[in-house]
């Protein structure tokens, strides 16, 4: 697999994750749905290296996976003032909603195990949410171990259910250290600046051993792995 096939493919997951959450009167109203492409390629990455072409099940699962994350996602945009305007009040619908369609086409093709896990895993998210607005005593060590379950829980559990738990800490380690490059995302979790530069400090020291992981990748893999972090560690 080259590079551009590697955009295509992601892509085209986009597309059809895009597709599976379509609805229009919320399309109308926002616009800008949060579809994340490096969680995407996360998601996609033992498929992508292990060569494998997705069965219609297989699609439906990581279609699935993506719309839940979707729905995690822009409940993040919900302000605590303001909630019930009525573009707040659409953001929660369009997160109803999305949880409406992971659930739908995991029941369809019987994957009722993965959306008990995913059920669970949705309720660890969201208490680490909860936690890094709350917790008064919070370090960058802990930072870095609520932030590895919101931006990796869903993807996790796609990996222990499947048989690709060799992908986790690099997955855990990449999408946490793209996260604390976000400001607008911190801003939601109620982090501060100054936290987040110690736990990218922290989080960068373990750069070579986490990053390590990805030895078992393909080649185009692995350069876009360490592409998209060496990028960020360059405009820090």
């Amino acid at each position: 697999m080259n590079k551009q096939q590697l955009d295509t493919f992601i892509e085209n997951y986009m597309a059809g994750l895009r597709s599976a959450l379509k609805e229009p009167t919320l399309d109308r109203e926002i616009a800008d749905v949060p579809l994340d492409r490096d969680k995407a390629f996360y998601l996609l990455l033992p498929l992508l290296n292990d060569g494998m072409t997705a069965d219609r099940p297989a699609e439906e699962v990581m279609i699935a996976v993506g719309a839940i994350q979707a729905a995690l996602d822009i409940h993040d945009r919900i302000e605590k003032k303001g909630a019930a305007s009525a573009v707040q009040q659409l953001t929660v619908l369009a997160g109803d909603h999305f949880s409406g369609v992971h659930y739908k086409l995991l029941a369809d093709i019987g994957e009722f195990t993965l959306i008990r896990e995913l059920s669970q895993t949705i309720g660890r998210v969201n208490e680490q949410k909860a936690a890094l607005q709350t917790d008064s005593r919070l370090t960058a060590e802990r930072l870095l171990s609520r932030l590895a379950v919101i931006e990796t829980a869903c993807i996790s559990t796609f990996y222990d259910r499947y048989g690709y738990d060799r992908y986790r800490k690099l997955a855990e380690y990449a999408l946490t250290y793209i996260r604390l490059h976000d400001p607008e995302a911190l801003k939601s979790f109620g982090v501060e600046e100054e936290l987040a530069r110690r736990a990218v400090g922290l989080l960068g020291s373990r750069w070579q051993s986490e990053t390590g992981q990805a030895a078992g990748l393909s080649p185009v893999l692995a350069d876009t792995v360490q592409d998209r972090l060496h990028s960020l560690s360059s405009s820090s």
